[in-house]
């Protein structure tokens, strides 16, 4: 089915219909240095290098296919990734890719901060209060001395569907989201970039 409809973007001469932009991140740590070096034989040379691995510096990019040849640009981001600092980047990214390009495809994997819920709700882990609360405040009404797992069942019945804040911000600018399968890192293209 994803591959049905990454196709479907496609003329007969596989140039796309709209932008494919395909994103990824990595990482590298600051102190990185390969466990072994090719050395001209007899030379004698001693590594300095700083102790610990250092800052881990994260790479967030985007490359774009655009029967143009369009460049693509990118940010490195110091720090931690989670789901605010990508959306602040993806942001910029969409309206970027709006402004360039028009409305575009954007292949997303499934990192847990390209996916988060918007229309968040208590699982069945959650603690019972916890679930409680979700139904409160969504205005739901159920029996004080209601079980955890009846409790679970109404809010299963009630939850929304859900709906990722990149697919939200994706939509604002018209673009398009797919989410590529889980362990198939071959059809991200932009993972051959990292391995280089």
């Amino acid at each position: 089915r994803l591959l049905k409809r990454r196709l479907s973007n496609y003329t007969q001469f596989w140039n796309p219909t709209r932008p494919e932009v395909f994103l990824d991140e990595s990482y590298c740590n600051e102190h990185h240095v390969a466990n072994l070096t090719w050395l001209p034989v007899g030379a004698k040379v001693e590594r300095v290098t700083p102790s610990g691995k250092g800052r881990r510096v994260y790479i967030l990019g985007a490359g774009v296919i655009h029967y143009n040849h369009a460049e693509a640009k990118t940010e490195d981001y110091d720090g931690n990734v989670d789901s605010v600092l990508f959306e602040n980047w993806f942001y910029k990214l969409c309206e970027n890719l709006h402004t360039h390009y028009g409305p575009c495809r954007i292949h997303i994997d499934g990192a847990k901060y390209h996916k988060r819920n918007v229309n968040w709700a208590p699982n069945s882990n959650a603690k019972k209060e916890e679930m409680r609360r979700w139904l409160l405040q969504h205005e739901h009404a159920f029996d004080a001395a209601i079980t955890k797992a009846q409790l679970y069942a109404i809010i299963k019945e009630k939850k929304a569907d859900l709906l990722y804040a990149t697919r939200i911000i994706a939509e604002g600018f018209e673009h398009e989201i797919l989410l590529t399968h889980p362990y198939h890192p071959e059809l991200q293209p932009i993972e051959l970039i990292w391995g280089v």
